[in-house]
This record gives C-alpha cells, structure tokens and sequence, in this order.
C-alpha cells in the first residue's frame, strides 16, 4: 500500500474548504451592521484558533508525513526517526 494510511493528514485541510472564507464574511458582515461587534470578535477568535490549530499541525507535518509513508511501507522507522530527530531539533533550538 502507498501513502494515505492517515489520509494525507499532515497535508490536507483540517477545516472544510471554504469554511474560513464563510466566517470571515460573516464577521465583515457583523462587523458592518456597527451593533455586533461582539458577535464579529467571537467569530474572528474562531478564525484565529483555526489558524493556531493549522499552524500547529504544520509543525509536526514532516513527523505525520513519516509516520504515514512508514505504516504504509513507503518509509522505514529510520527515515521516521530521522524526521522525528529534526522536529526534537527545532523544538530545542
């Protein structure tokens, strides 16, 4: 079997396609109505937690990415260690 143990996890969107485009005009349309400012915050903290979460799963894509070309046979658990080794490295640094 190649690749897509995780379905490509370290790779594909975490959110639905075209969700973040929905909140961000929902909260410009909030945002314009001048009386939900608080409602258009709430949905901008959505957006940046979205972002946070993305931006987290990019940190450890390469370590995903091994870990699925491992259980699939594309990688062995040296070419995993190896990717796992480098994230220990920039975490340190």
């Amino acid at each position: 079997m190649s690749g897509g143990s995780y379905n490509y996890l370290y790779s594909r969107d975490l959110i639905e396609v075209g969700v973040q485009s929905d909140l961000e005009a929902a909260r410009d349309r909030l945002a314009g109505l001048g009386y939900a400012d608080d409602v258009a915050q709430k949905v901008q903290g959505i957006l940046d937690a979205i972002a946070e979460v993305e931006r987290r799963r990019d940190e450890i894509a390469d370590v995903l990415q091994a870990l699925e070309w491992w259980d699939s046979n594309d990688f062995d658990e040296e070419g995993f260690r190896e990717q796992l080794d480098l994230f220990q490295e920039r975490q340190q640094s």
